[in-house]
């Protein structure tokens, strides 16, 4: 996954659940191929559950990472960037 920091994802982990999330950065370990991602603004479940600040989960963890636009793209919306910006930064 190419993931850009400050862009904002819907996550789909490898248990099925999904979360939107901004992301910060992915931290590398030198020794090993570990990584974890650090994400901000992190949403989840139906009624909209937010957790305020830095979250952290093991890169492992997720098998899909998908923006507003990829979204889109695959049903043939297309939409000028600005409104998809505004969509996606709502809150």
């Amino acid at each position: 996954m190419n993931l850009r920091p400050n862009s904002r994802y819907l996550f789909t982990k490898k248990n099925g659940k999904k979360f939107r999330a901004t992301v910060i950065d992915v931290l590398c370990r030198e020794s090993s191929d570990y990584k974890t991602l650090r994400l901000q603004k992190y949403e989840y479940g139906n009624g909209g559950n937010k957790i305020e600040g830095i979250v952290t989960i093991p890169y492992d963890w997720i098998k899909r990472a998908n923006t507003l636009d990829d979204i889109l793209r695959k049903k043939f919306v297309i939409l000028p960037p600005e409104i998809l910006f505004e969509i996606d930064t709502f809150n």
